[in-house]
């Protein structure tokens, strides 16, 4: 029986390209929170008692989600090139610290 060789290690990509897909996630609701120009009428589940129930959003709330969720966004946008530049950082460090001199 001829054994498989083992896959060689691949090296990983070391970029944190999942945090921009949720600030996307926050990005595009917020944007919409953000635009909404009349109130919203919000359907959630309840209890048993009460199958759902039913709210209604002002502009003004909608607005502050909007920008709450903006304000989200940016922070994540901000914290992935923090994570690229301290990544960067790292693998030079361990690069530095391999060299024989």
């Amino acid at each position: 029986m001829k054994l498989q060789p083992e896959p060689k290690f691949q090296k990983s990509s070391n970029n944190p390209w999942q945090i921009l897909v949720v600030a996307l996630f926050f990005f595009l609701p917020g944007l919409g929170l953000l635009f909404s120009s009349t109130s919203e009428v919000i359907y959630y589940q309840g209890h048993r008692t009460k199958p759902f129930h039913v709210v209604e959003a002002a502009p003004q709330l909608l607005h502050f989600y909007g920008a709450s969720a903006l304000l989200i966004s940016a922070g994540l946008v901000i914290s992935y090139f923090y994570l690229r530049r301290a990544i960067k950082r790292d693998e030079q460090m361990s690069d530095r610290r391999k060299r024989p001199w």
